[in-house]
């Protein structure tokens, strides 16, 4: 499965989940982490058990993020 991600849009990601035990995992930058967890939560109805993505910095931001 391909996911790109282009401003707050997701283009070539998957309208399905594959069958079968399959774990989905994204770090970038944290818009583009929301934008992945709320399509493969929202839209895909996945869990925290199946998928992580995971937000490595902050656009515009110097430093280590809080959180």
């Amino acid at each position: 499965m391909r996911t790109v991600v282009f401003g707050t849009t997701t283009t070539g990601i998957a309208s399905a989940w594959p069958t079968g035990s399959a774990f989905g995992w994204f770090a970038a930058e944290a818009a583009a982490a929301r934008i992945v967890r709320e399509h493969w939560r929202g839209t895909l109805g996945l869990g925290r058990d199946e998928t992580l993505a995971a937000a490595y910095w902050r656009r515009g931001t110097a430093g280590l993020m809080a959180g």
